[in-house]
């Protein structure tokens, strides 16, 4: 019984601090925030950082909210959600397994295919290090153009008119956030 308390309360701390990582009702939060120093390496403001990893994995939680969910994977087999991380490894490695390399991982999305040889020896399932993988993928993106917006949209496809497409919808978000109460 006390194993059950003790894993209950470790849980209930993990939601708490997962929540906090992906909370951002207003842009306010995001300037005290991991999301803060991702997006000042990644050339954007916060509230345009934030408003990607929402356009990749926007869910809305039980509280109502809506946030970006860590332990997401999309690959042509569709879009994938999973309770937890574990979960969500499991399914990464028989995906790539079975041969799948066009799959994308975590909370930013990143795509295996594209950036496992840099990044391949990082844990891309956990949070802090799927925003910091997609802050150098994202500033790399932004230093390709001297627009802004081509930088964004660049950062899910270097197709022109996909990463227009794309930018628009961060930019959606980005006023969501920006104009949130």
């Amino acid at each position: 019984m006390k194993i059950l308390q003790t894993y209950r309360i470790i849980a209930a701390v993990g939601a708490a601090l997962l929540a906090s990582l992906c909370e951002a009702n207003t842009s306010a939060p995001l300037h005290t925030s991991l999301w803060n120093s991702a997006a000042k390496y990644a050339q954007v403001n916060p509230s345009e950082f934030y408003a990607i990893a929402l356009q990749e994995t926007a869910v809305r939680w039980s509280d109502g909210k809506t946030r970006p969910w860590p332990w997401t994977l999309n690959s042509a087999r569709g879009s994938m959600r999973f309770a937890d991380k574990h979960s969500a490894q499991i399914a990464l490695d028989a995906l790539r397994s079975s041969g799948v390399c066009n799959v994308d991982v975590g909370l930013m999305q990143i795509n295996w295919c594209v950036h496992k040889e840099r990044f391949g020896h990082l844990d891309w399932l956990d949070p802090v290090t799927n925003i910091r993988i997609a802050a150098m993928v994202l500033r790399e993106a932004r230093e390709s153009s001297p627009e802004r917006s081509v930088g964004i949209g660049r950062y899910h496809s270097w197709t022109p008119h996909r990463a227009s497409q794309y930018a628009e919808r961060v930019a959606v978000w980005t006023h969501r956030l920006n104009h949130a109460r």
